[in-house]
């Protein structure tokens, strides 16, 4: 039962991320396929990791006129995501064929 389980947590003395967080963490790891899951406290906490790496990976440009692939700004959780936001910013250059590629992406209204 919930309770209970709220109750444990409370005697435990572990109010955020302790190790009923790390059981939560394998265990959705483990239903979502995936090899690591990080629960954070906070949409605070949330906000700044995607930050944090954000600013990695813009850190990471390695100066090149022209980066050809995601993992190119580093091997970050995201970087796919990040990578045509920092193109259509005009923060990197990519290869022809994915700028096409992202063109047919974008949704015309």
């Amino acid at each position: 039962m919930e309770i209970n389980e709220v109750a444990e947590a409370l005697r435990s003395g572990w109010i955020t991320t302790g190790p009923r967080t790390k059981e939560l963490e394998r265990r959705l790891a483990e239903y979502c396929h995936t090899s690591k899951v990080v629960c954070l406290n906070s949409a605070t906490a949330a906000e700044e990791l995607t930050m944090s790496t954000v600013w990695k990976a813009y850190e990471n440009r390695s100066g090149a006129d022209i980066v050809d692939r995601p993992k190119a700004l580093g091997d970050l959780r995201g970087v796919s995501y990040i990578y045509p936001i920092f193109y259509r910013f005009g923060l990197i250059e990519v290869p022809e064929k994915v700028r096409v590629k992202m063109q047919k992406g974008q949704s015309h209204a």
